[in-house]
């Protein structure tokens, strides 16, 4: 019950989610003073989950840390990480901002969580990858930092636009430099999510480049369109 998602622990820290900003315990209401962020979650995961990385999960991490510290700067805030992916512009900046606001991170998962049943705290043991040590932590809520993975209608939208998929699901482009944004249909044009996974500011750029590709085509003078065609279908006729 004291575990939850980046987006559940997001509308929980929210001014205008259910606690009204008041970040606490789903099981008893109380504001916890240890919590834990696990990340990789269904990313990064070949044998339960998806082999790829996510993107947005590193840096959506420490967003929150921030925010935690911020909101409760006394409490004790732990990131379990394979690797810390701080690849954008000013990300790498936030992580030392939230190391110096004693956001502590640890390279290592852990492989089960144990719940107390008389306090609802939950403990875990991760190898400390970086001491070559086993630890054990006990925390007071724990974050789960879920990856993203296509939606599950769009192979629906796919079939019918007759579009490629890459092996992880995701709709594939032409070419990955020099047409990023173009589908091998015609006048179909990728951007934001539904091609991979990234933040808001990759697909926004997609976007504009998607748009740009579509201006082409709609500024033609003459556009060529395939004439229609008549098609006997000889198990239907009668003739």
């Amino acid at each position: 019950e004291n575990v939850v998602t980046t987006l559940e622990f997001e509308r929980l820290i929210c001014a205008g989610g259910p606690t009204d900003g008041h970040f606490v315990r789903p099981s008893d209401g109380r504001t916890p003073k240890r919590i834990g962020f696990i990340q990789c979650i269904g990313s990064r995961a070949y044998k339960r989950g998806h082999p790829y990385c996510s993107n947005v999960c590193c840096m959506n991490t420490v967003k929150d840390g921030l925010l935690l510290k911020e909101h409760y700067p006394d409490t004790e805030i732990t990131v379990f990480y394979i690797d810390i992916r701080a690849v954008g512009k000013g990300f790498e900046d936030l992580f030392m901002r939230s190391k110096k606001m004693g956001v502590r991170y640890l390279r290592g998962l852990p492989d089960h969580i144990i719940e107390d049943p008389d306090t609802g705290n939950l403990r875990l043991k991760v190898e400390n990858t970086t001491a070559g040590r086993i630890e054990e932590f006990e925390f007071d809520m724990l974050v789960l930092s879920v990856g993203l993975e296509p939606r599950q209608d769009g192979e629906q939208l796919r079939r019918i636009l007759s579009l490629s998929q890459t092996s992880d699901g995701f709709l594939a482009e032409c070419h990955p430099k020099l047409m990023p944004v173009d589908a091998p249909t015609r006048g179909v044009f990728l951007a934001g999510c539904v091609e991979a996974p990234k933040d808001i500011k990759d697909s926004v750029t997609q976007a504009s480049a998607a748009a740009a590709r579509a201006g082409v085509i709609l500024s033609a003078s003459k556009i060529k369109l395939e004439a229609a065609t008549a098609v006997v279908d000889k198990e239907k006729c009668t003739c």
